[in-house]
Parts: structure tokens; C-alpha cells; sequence
């Protein structure tokens, strides 16, 4: 199995869920649309994306407390762009997708809703997965 391979398998294999935090039009006008590119593709050169122990944090983080959000949980194997596991905060590596969002890589649409945070905070109170080796950030599906 090549190196790349061999990096996929792992991270599907651990079966971390990723999502895309977003507004509903920007989900509504992905799934039409069958594609996606969120400012910070042309700002940053990637998607920011989470897994679900990374969800609640993200979401206090990064938006308004009421929000109207929902989560895009996506397929890995089905992004056709490089997904890649940098390290942002000290032992914390956060799903980052190299291209435009697929409308095929969406397996689930969740709605989020404040109240929900204690839910997903249990996710957050487990050992966290190992997702990739230091060496290795990166493959491409």
C-alpha cells in the first residue's frame, strides 16, 4: 500500500466525522448548486472544517451565540480535494479541505441549535482520536 493510501485508510478507518460549519443559504446553494467555495477557500487556500469533538469549541469560537447555523458532514473519500490534518492549537489538529465542497462529499445536514452544545460537549469530554501521525497532515482522495 503506498504511503498516500495508507494515510486515507487511516484516517477513514478511525471514522472521525468532519463537518462544514455554515448558513443555511451557503448549504442550500452548495446542495444546488453541487459545489461550494467559502471565502476562506480564496483567503486561506482551504475550507475550515471540524470534527465533531471540535464542533462546540468552533462554533463559541468563531460565531454569534444565535447564530443560524448547520452542520455539512462530509465524506473523505468523497471531497475530491486534498483533506489535510494541521496541527492549529498545540495537540489539536483541525480537518482542512483544498478545494471546493462537493455537494456528493455531504452525507448528513444537521441543524445546529445553541441548546445542543451540552450534547456535543460530551463528545468533547472523550479521549480524543488519533487521527494522523505528525508526519504525516495530509492525502489526497
Amino acid at each position: 500500500m503506498s504511503p498516500g493510501a495508507w494515510r486515507r485508510a487511516a484516517a477513514i478507518l478511525v471514522g472521525v466525522p468532519i463537518y462544514h460549519i455554515t448558513s443555511p443559504a451557503d448549504a442550500d446553494r452548495l446542495l444546488a448548486d453541487g459545489v461550494l467555495e467559502p471565502p476562506s477557500l480564496a483567503a486561506e487556500g482551504f475550507v475550515h472544517c471540524s470534527t465533531d469533538v471540535q464542533v462546540v469549541a468552533t462554533t463559541a469560537k468563531w460565531f454569534a451565540p444565535d447564530a443560524e447555523l448547520v452542520l455539512l458532514e462530509l465524506d473523505p473519500e468523497q471531497l475530491g480535494a486534498e483533506l489535510r490534518w494541521p496541527e492549529v492549537y498545540a495537540g489539536q489538529r483541525f480537518p482542512h479541505v483544498h478545494g471546493p465542497l462537493r455537494a456528493e462529499a455531504v452525507v448528513a445536514r444537521l441543524p445546529w441549535n445553541p441548546d445542543d452544545r451540552a450534547s456535543w460537549a460530551q463528545l468533547g469530554e472523550k479521549e480524543p482520536k488519533q487521527v494522523v501521525t505528525a508526519d504525516s497532515n495530509r492525502y489526497r482522495t
